[in-house]
């Protein structure tokens, strides 16, 4: 088994979204129960809506985003994914379609399958571009299950 997803996923998927609804859930629910009669800014209604509209906001991008990512290691007939809690072995024969965004230094990837797994039917990575390379190189099998369910 081998590895592909990158080292960052784990701050992007736990420590980020943690850090977030930590200090701005603080900082929000500050702005509306600290009684702020004497500070022009954290009085106004207008800035504690907006505050309250900008946590929400970067809460659902995180949420729809970053949250979904999963840790996959690739292996001959299989694959694993992992949401750092469980980790399941899934069949390349249950893919459906692949899915390969570039970005640099890492590809967004997602598998999507044929029927609902204990993820859902997607499964979302970021890949390291140079352990993917080198797992397609050294897995030629799987390497030509991708190529062909890119194109479809």
């Amino acid at each position: 088994m081998q590895r592909v997803s990158s080292n960052i996923t784990l701050f992007l998927k736990l420590f980020l979204p943690t850090f977030w609804v930590t200090f701005f859930g603080l900082l929000t629910a500050f702005t509306w129960v600290y009684d702020a009669s004497d500070m022009l800014l954290l009085s106004n209604p207008i800035f504690r809506f907006g505050i309250t509209v900008f946590y929400i906001t970067f809460l659902l991008i995180i949420y729809f985003t970053l949250v979904p990512l999963k840790r996959v290691e690739i292996g001959p007939s299989y694959y694993h994914a992992s949401n750092y809690i469980k980790q399941y072995r899934l069949l390349y024969e249950d893919l459906e379609k692949v899915h390969i965004v570039h970005l640099g230094r890492f590809s967004l990837i997602e598998f999507k399958l044929k029927g609902r797994s204990s993820f859902g039917t997607k499964i979302r990575f970021l890949a390291n571009r140079y352990l993917w390379d080198q797992c397609m190189v050294s897995n030629p099998h799987v390497t030509e299950i991708i190529v062909r369910l890119q194109s479809n």
